[in-house]
């Protein structure tokens, strides 16, 4: 049976066009739901990969800042070292070396045949010096000073210079002082 009807809005023809419309429109709008798709996966990715990064940044700068922090604490102690070594080498350009002088006056002084005592001691800086020796009798104050007049004694030093003698006397004995200034030699030229 054949449909003797007559389709009066659309021709095959021209039905046939606007399929091949459809068809190109479909095929467009897939390639571009394709190409949105890959642009938004892209974007995606990007995005994730940048947040990784800049929580990366984040923990890194937390740990640097941390690390900072002990550093801080550590440089500070370094400079306390480093003033407390300023002030040892300002000391010892200072040092007087009392103490190798000291070792010398006692060794010369126990050279003598009466050992006197050392009452006060002072050495400076540029090696002048002041000492008080005291006797118990005048024998060893004579012995003493017998000795300290020989080159024995005064290879020792630059100048020396007897600057006071004194007599202490009490009810039960007497006691004699001898105090000299002047300056050592340099304990190496000392050197025999």
């Amino acid at each position: 049976m054949r449909n003797k009807r007559i389709n009066l809005f659309f021709g095959k023809k021209d039905y046939q066009d606007i399929q091949k419309y459809f068809r190109i429109f479909r095929f467009t709008l897939l390639v571009l739901s394709a190409v949105l798709c890959i642009f938004v996966l892209t974007f995606g990715y990007i995005t994730f990969v940048q947040s990784n990064k800049i929580k990366e940044k984040k923990t890194e700068k937390k740990n640097n800042l941390q690390l900072f922090n002990s550093q801080k604490e550590q440089e500070v102690k370094l400079i306390k070292i480093s003033n407390k070594v300023k002030d040892l080498e300002n000391f010892s350009r200072d040092d007087a070396e009392f103490y190798p002088y000291y070792n010398k006056l006692v060794a010369i002084l126990n050279e003598s045949e009466k050992v006197p005592i050392i009452d006060s001691l002072l050495i400076e800086k540029d090696r002048n010096f002041s000492f008080s020796i005291s006797f118990l009798n005048k024998e060893s104050l004579i012995k003493t000073f017998q000795f300290i007049e020989s080159e024995d004694f005064l290879k020792y030093f630059e100048s020396i210079l007897l600057k006071d003698i004194s007599t202490q006397k009490s009810e039960t004995e007497e006691s004699h002082t001898m105090t000299f200034e002047g300056k050592f030699k340099k304990i190496n030229e000392n050197q025999d």
